[in-house]
């Protein structure tokens, strides 16, 4: 009976947790993380066991001193490197997770062996911005079509070009935004909206494209969907069960076993850096409570089809 809940406590660890387990531990490999992200936080996780999988060294979060922060670490790890170089032993690689973290590596302009493992927005598989620009780094991302988020959204409001509005903040939208959002709206084939202007609004996007846009707070949002009586759509697997009717989910802990794979083919042909990698697909999760409270009925196609669903006051509604 006591291993059986020791059992069930480790399955139900939370994944923000990784932090606490690594701590005391001797690594070999370090990684940077955007640690206040779920989806990033669920692809590190995929890339400790892939490099388990793999029989690599194990990784950690790097602790950074904060009076000489990443460019001390880097110039730390440098130095040992060089160490191993007469050695002949493997050297690295230092990973980044999330795109907080890429831009803060490539910043430093390490020469290190690196990984980035990132998500974008694509369309016809083409990034809506650019991935890290780091000519020498090994890149995974997680591919999340447009074209398959504007199917989803016909299929949940049952219109052929149905009108949307971010859940960003008016007042911020920086002119490097204009061209992604608009690229969207065409691979999506939605008629993009202001959600202040209310009339028409069938689906409220509180989407990261990542090109300076402000969310607006999701408690805000949330509130937002439930006056305009429509579904809110988000791409952040920590706010499921809190108020999104559809959760858009990456395959975060398939890239980070793909981002272990291109630590192993760095490790082994030193210099021959893997071609970017994209891991395409998005899981559809679907919360009826939060369904229930905005007023949305979710069509029962799109209920059969989902990779995970929250029941609600009603489990089955009926279709538009």
């Amino acid at each position: 009976m006591i291993r059986a809940l020791a059992l069930l406590a480790l399955v139900l660890a939370p994944v923000a947790a990784l932090g606490e387990e690594e701590r005391g531990t001797t690594c070999d490999l370090h990684a940077f993380v955007d640690a206040d992200d779920t989806g990033v936080l669920a692809l590190y996780d995929g890339l400790r066991k892939g490099l388990e999988l793999a029989q690599l060294p194990r990784v950690c979060q790097a602790e950074l001193d904060p009076r000489t922060g990443i460019a001390g670490f880097l110039e730390q790890l440098a130095a040992e490197a060089s160490l191993l170089l007469t050695e002949g032993r493997p050297i690295g690689p230092v990973f980044a997770v999330g795109d907080v973290s890429a831009e803060a590596l490539v910043a430093a302009g390490t020469r290190l062996p690196r990984v980035f493992a990132v998500e974008r927005y694509t369309s016809a598989r083409k990034p809506l911005r650019p991935l890290p620009a780091d000519e020498g780094a090994a890149v995974v991302y997680a591919d999340l079509s447009v074209e398959a988020v504007g199917a989803l959204l016909r299929r949940l409001t049952g219109t052929s070009r149905p009108a949307v509005a971010w859940a960003w903040d008016a007042k911020v939208f920086p002119p490097s935004a204009h061209e992604p959002v608009m690229a969207f709206g065409q691979a999506a084939k939605v008629l993009l909206k202001g959600a202040e202007k209310k009339a028409g609004v069938q689906a409220l996007l509180h989407l990261r494209l990542g090109v300076g846009e402000r969310l607006l707070p999701f408690d805000e949002a949330v509130r937002l969907a439930r006056e305009l009586g429509v579904p809110l759509i988000s791409d952040d697997r920590g706010r499921f069960g809190q108020g999104a009717v559809v959760t858009l989910v990456a395959r975060h802990r398939l890239v980070g076993r793909l981002a272990a794979d291109a630590a192993r083919r760095l490790r082994a042909e030193p210099g021959k850096v893997p071609a970017p990698r994209a891991v395409p697909g998005v899981e559809v999760w679907i919360d009826l409570k939060s369904a229930d409270a905005q007023g949305v009925a979710v069509p029962l196609p799109l209920l059969a089809g989902a990779d995970r669903l929250k029941r609600g006051v009603r489990f089955v509604r009926g279709t538009k």
